[in-house]
């Protein structure tokens, strides 16, 4: 992959002729510099949107102001879709389930579940599975719907934003839906990282089933499930590349990543490890710290 010609990676060139780590706080500057919602990760200099070359499909992070967007074409998307295809067959998704997800709608994990949210997606996660899926949309005063879709619609897991855990469990008490008379699973997210330990415990404990986690780095197309054997997240070999930094830190470089690449993206604290799970020997793991 050439780096040359992208704005934000000539600017972050290092003196042994590679490129400098970076994070979602440095993207969202360099755009806020530059004006450009991309964030100089396009190639062909400076962002023009009268240039015409703006990505096959566009998605916002959820990053603040101003806003800065990754660009992606099919074939990256369909990679990206394997990723959470990958993620739901670990956590035992099958043909005939259906996965509630209460998340926003512009959300990489809605969006990549279907082919009917993203155009030119083709068959999405839950599609290529056999699965159905829903969604409701993430905020906390939609938490009685989502109860009530729960009741209704039966999903076999859910998905959930870490913010909306709390108001969804007060409306699951008032409408009397015991989860683990509906799921096999529920999991956490948040937009950038994963959730801590000590709240997946708490929510496991209050919705009385397994809670699982999900490590997310949206700038960087980064997917991945924590294992129940394991504890550890185990990441997809083909799609990404783990990195030791300095300081117990690691980064990720995205494979498919080609429009906006997301070369040594640092994740924070992490530790990578070897392969080894009894479930999965051959998948590389990260403990995040």
């Amino acid at each position: 992959m050439t780096l040359a010609g992208r704005p934000f990676y000539d600017a972050r060139l290092d003196p042994a002729g590679g490129t400098a780590t970076w994070t979602l706080d440095d993207l969202c500057e360099f755009a806020a510099e530059v004006g450009d919602p991309y964030g100089g990760r396009l190639t062909g200099g400076p962002f023009d949107p009268a240039a015409e070359r703006l990505p096959p499909f566009s998605l916002q992070l959820e990053a603040g102001e101003p806003p800065v967007w990754v660009g992606l074409d099919g074939g990256e998307l369909a990679q990206w879709a394997t990723a959470l295809e990958r993620l739901l067959a670990r956590w035992g998704v099958t043909a005939g389930d259906t996965v509630g997800f209460y998340e926003y709608g512009s959300s990489p994990l809605v969006l990549l579940s279907a082919g009917s949210y993203v155009p030119g997606l083709g068959r999405g996660a839950t599609d290529r599975l056999g699965a159905d899926m829903f969604c409701n949309d993430g905020m906390g005063n939609m938490a009685l719907r989502m109860a009530e879709a729960i009741r209704v619609v039966r999903p076999s897991a859910m998905v959930v934003r870490a913010d909306v855990a709390a108001p969804l469990t007060e409306a699951l008490e008032m409408s009397g839906v015991w989860l683990p008379d509906v799921l096999r699973w529920a999991a956490i997210t948040v937009p950038d990282g994963a959730p801590f330990p000590g709240d997946v415990a708490r929510w496991s404990e209050r919705w009385g089933l397994p809670v699982r986690r999900i490590l997310r780095a949206d700038a960087a197309f980064l997917l991945a499930g924590d294992c129940d054997a394991c504890g550890l997240f185990h990441i997809d070999a083909d799609c990404y590349d783990l990195e030791p930094l300095p300081d117990g830190e690691v980064a990720v470089t995205t494979g498919f990543a080609t429009t906006t690449p997301a070369v040594r993206y640092n994740l924070g604290l992490a530790e990578r490890m070897a392969p080894g799970c009894p479930e999965e020997p051959g998948a590389p793991r990260l403990r995040w710290l």
